[in-house]
């Protein structure tokens, strides 16, 4: 036997055991699925005969907060309860429950805190769900890889919450976006989420591809190209499996223009995406007045520089003390004494690791000879707080691609000229110009930050006290009362109003022999145009029914036509709506198919309404339904478009009863 056909015996015998091993193998894993198919099927079946005892006992839906930390006393904590309060006053026959992982707590503890951290009262009881396992969430059992073990850990935590209580909604207010296929498909809930920041964003890849070292990249993985390489394919990775699991949310709500940017990004669903600023506690500060400075005495007056912030490592406090040892290294300041200027440093301290951070803070003072005028002021009182920026002249703010930045909005809101990082939120939605000037300053580098604060107080006190007047007003739409303030209450019975208008406008201008039903209907997006003012985008579809047109019956009361090649058409509308009145701005339309039984051609209609003449106009003559270019995505977060970015977009996806 020669060689050659010893090698084609090999290769055969080779390939019929392949054969019979990847036979096997491959009904093996046709089982294997059924099974896994069976069992999720299983498991959902078994959660919502749950939610269905539960819902025959009360009798009532319930909505759900994801928030392990809600006794935590920060600024996601606020969000979550104003939420909670505007969602009471509007539905008064809805349940709301909290899953929380704080052990050693009551419920009445957790609302009494509420009340004296944030003055925020419920107007009715909240169930709390206390969750066992918060430890799988928590970043000390991580210390490497701590992304993907807190997510997984989240995965677990939440099948816990939702074994324990099963809701028809459940909203993410934390960031634990693995959670929500979990409530999703297992429990089949309607789910939403309310997002403070990526749990990963570009910026952190664009970090660690450049090798920059900061406080979420080692030095010694910075250092090494090999770690380094392994950590962005790490990072993408994640990104990816993030971005899936967050497109899982049907209601995408973000808390400024920054995070908006990094979401559509990850999570590609710009359509069930938008802004809604989160509430901040300005009227504390908008109730102390400001005054005039004297010009006589402002030679003589000693300017404080306040910062406010957690002593965390992002927070750049060192860009601070090195700014301001540059500021009094300038000539202008020089001459006027270094008694002029004082840097105050506010903030808190979470645990020793911050302790020691204020430590290494007040060594860089005494290195660099600033003992004598930077001051700490660590764990201070609300009043406290309240007192030292009304006294101070500048608000500083130094972390990098802050999220949003309530600190800013409360610096602003009590009277002082804000110098913040120009990034993130600060950048995008705060430090704006407003009523045709500007409202701060943006800074990025010690260089940058010098010049500020050296051009600052070498203002006159009334041109300070313009830009002063100018910023407080800017901030009253992050205020409690713009949060809660959209008028959810007449939602339906506008959108209602607006669906009504335009079905009667179809039905009266373009029906030809049968009127038109409404098949589907959604809002959008909601966005608050001035005082009790809105615009609401909705999408609807409409079908043929079987009533004729001469009959002068309700359309929604007929049944839709059968046949496979009966009239539809995909409509959009966007109606200005007030106390009082709704009207149609502008109305779109496109036909997915015409009645063969009424017209063989394909012509076409438009109809179309513009905010600036109300009328319509033929495109073309008849056809069985109206038929116009179909309505773009309302796409968010965009730059030039001055209506959308300056006013906050309130996302619902609120299915009306035309279903």
């Amino acid at each position: 036997m020669s060689s050659h056909d010893h090698l084609s015996l090999c290769l055969c015998d080779l390939i019929r055991l392949l054969w019979s091993l990847l036979l096997p193998c491959f009904y093996l894993s046709l089982v294997l699925t059924a099974i896994l198919f069976l069992f999720i099927m299983g498991v959902r079946s078994w959660l919502q005969m749950k939610r269905k005892s539960r819902r025959a006992q009360d009798g009532r839906p319930a909505v759900a907060f994801f928030h392990p930390y809600c006794n935590a006393g920060g600024g996601g904590e606020r969000v979550l309860w104003c939420a909670i309060r505007a969602l009471q006053n509007r539905y008064q026959d809805v349940s709301f429950v909290v899953y929380t992982g704080d052990q050693g707590v009551t419920a009445e503890e957790i609302l009494d805190g509420a009340r004296r951290r944030f003055n925020i009262r419920l107007p009715r009881a909240v169930k709390f769900v206390f969750l066992k396992h918060r430890l799988l969430v928590e970043t000390k059992l991580y210390p490497h890889f701590t992304l993907l073990g807190q997510s997984v850990g989240s995965i677990f935590l939440g099948w816990e919450a939702l074994t324990e209580f099963v809701p028809d909604v459940y909203i993410d207010s934390m960031g634990y976006a693995f959670t929500l296929p979990v409530f999703r498909y297992l429990g089949g809930c309607h789910v939403g989420s309310y997002v403070h920041y990526p749990t990963i964003s570009t910026d952190m890849l664009s970090v660690v591809r450049e090798r920059n070292p900061r406080f979420n990249n080692a030095d010694y993985i910075s250092s090494n190209p090999v770690l380094s390489a392994i950590k962005v394919i790490y990072y993408c990775v994640f990104a990816l499996l993030y971005g899936l699991a967050g497109s899982c949310s049907e209601v995408v709500m973000v808390n400024s223009t920054w995070t908006l940017g990094h979401i559509l990004a990850l999570w590609r669903a710009p359509n069930r995406t938008s802004v809604v600023y989160p509430p901040c506690d300005v009227q504390a500060f908008l109730d102390i007045p400001i005054g005039e400075e004297d010009e006589e005495k402002e030679g003589k007056k000693c300017h404080c520089v306040v910062s406010v912030g957690q002593f965390r490592p992002e927070k750049d406090h060192q860009l601070q003390i090195r700014a301001f040892r540059k500021l009094l290294d300038r000539k202008g300041l020089e001459t006027a004494g270094r008694e002029t200027v004082k840097l105050v440093l506010i903030g808190g301290c979470r645990n020793q690791e911050d302790e020691d951070r204020v430590l290494m803070l007040r060594g860089l003072c005494q290195q660099l000879g600033l003992a004598d005028r930077v001051e700490f002021k660590l764990n201070i009182p609300f009043e406290e707080l309240k007192k030292d920026l009304t006294d101070a002249t500048i608000g500083l703010h130094t972390m990098w691609n802050e999220h949003f930045g309530i600190g800013v909005v409360e610096c602003m809101a009590a009277g002082t000229i804000i110098l913040a990082h120009k990034s993130g939120g600060p950048k995008l939605d705060i430090v704006v110009h407003y009523d045709g000037g500007p409202t701060g300053f943006l800074a990025d580098d010690e260089d940058t930050y010098a010049d500020s604060m050296e051009r600052i107080l070498s203002m006159t006190p009334a041109a300070r006290l313009e830009i002063r007047r100018r910023a407080r007003l800017s901030v009253t739409r992050f205020s409690d009362h713009e949060f809660e303030g959209l008028p959810l209450f007449e939602l339906s019975s506008k959108a209602d109003d607006a669906l009504q208008m335009a079905l009667d406008q179809i039905n009266a201008r373009y029906a030809r022999n049968h009127l038109y039903r409404v098949s589907k209907a959604s809002v959008k997006r909601i966005l608050p145009l001035g005082m009790d003012t809105y615009d609401l985008h909705l999408r609807f579809g409409i079908r043929e029914t079987e009533c004729q047109k001469t009959s002068g019956a309700d359309p929604q009361g007929c049944m839709y036509r059968k046949g496979f090649f009966v009239s539809e058409a995909g409509c959009y509308i966007r109606a200005r709506v007030t106390q009082e009145l709704t009207r149609i701005i502008s109305l779109r339309c496109t036909k997915a198919n015409s009645s063969s039984s009424e017209s063989s051609e394909e012509g076409r209609l438009g109809l179309y309404y513009d905010i600036n003449h109300f009328g319509t106009r033929d495109r073309t003559h008849s056809t069985s339904s109206p038929s116009i270019n179909v309505a773009p995505p309302i796409h968010t977060g965009h730059h030039n478009n001055r209506e959308i970015n300056d006013v906050r977009g309130d996302h619902f996806n609120n299915h009306l009863p035309y279903h």
